[in-house]
């Protein structure tokens, strides 16, 4: 059984195309750099913020991401560390362009 981490945010309208391609290039687990600066776009030094994440969080693997009717989903898998994976996440996303941001911890049966 792995530990999980469930993000999910409400993109205003006037974001949506950009969190719709966050979710396709997560959902090949393309975390490089089309990722990074698709966040620079957005706030300037989130790449290189995200880029830190990944360095800290270097088993990261995302499980699932889709977006639909405004709303971006991801699963990631974290291992042992999904508790500060989970915090990572919320001060990363906090500042970019969203409604609402919920996280939340879980496991996934699949082990």
């Amino acid at each position: 059984m792995s530990e999980t981490v469930q993000l999910q945010l409400i993109s205003p309208d006037s974001a949506s195309k950009l969190w719709q391609q966050v979710a396709l290039l997560l959902q090949d687990n393309s975390t490089g750099a089309k990722l990074q600066d698709l966040f620079d776009e957005v706030l300037a030094g989130a790449g290189d913020t995200f880029e830190e994440i990944l360095e800290q969080f270097p088993d990261l693997w995302v499980e699932q991401a889709e977006f639909e009717q405004g709303k971006l989903s991801v699963e990631f898998l974290a291992g042992p560390e999904a508790e500060e994976l989970a915090e990572a996440l919320e001060s990363f996303f906090e500042p970019l362009p969203i409604k609402a941001l919920t996280i939340e911890l879980g496991c996934d049966d699949a082990d």
